[in-house]
């Protein structure tokens, strides 16, 4: 059977598509980390339940992020570079918390989430106009 062939995807149309993610082995079955958007306004969006590593992403100018969790304890940590600092830590619980930085800086950043594995997140990078 030929191998179907697939239209080319351009850079652009790859920074605003959506990315699945799962991990497992050949033993361990697969299990979903998250999904990641990038939308047509420059947001940067990624859903998960418990704690992950996001990779650093490159922010040319000031940038915020906002955080909603459905349960806690969520932290959110960032890392500019000289090591990771928290800029937000919810209560346990399991009411719906939502919570937005200040504008940062940009540089190269990378962000961690530590929650519980029941706790469902979602983080919104949006970049300075």
């Amino acid at each position: 059977m030929a191998k179907k062939k697939y239209p080319p995807v351009t850079v652009e149309e790859a920074r605003r598509g959506i990315y699945i993610d799962f991990e497992g082995t050949m033993k361990d079955s697969a299990s979903f980390l998250g999904v990641l958007v990038v939308n047509d306004s420059g947001a940067t969006e990624f859903g998960a339940s418990g704690t992950h590593t996001l990779e650093g992403f490159e922010a040319a100018g000031q940038f915020l992020l906002v955080i909603s969790a459905d349960a806690g304890p969520v932290g959110l940590m960032i890392d500019e570079g000289d090591g990771p600092r928290q800029v937000y830590g919810s209560p346990p619980g399991s009411e719906i918390s939502t919570y937005e930085t200040g504008w940062m800086g940009g540089g190269t950043i990378t962000v961690s989430v530590e929650a519980p594995a029941e706790a469902n997140w979602r983080l919104v990078a949006i970049a300075s106009p």
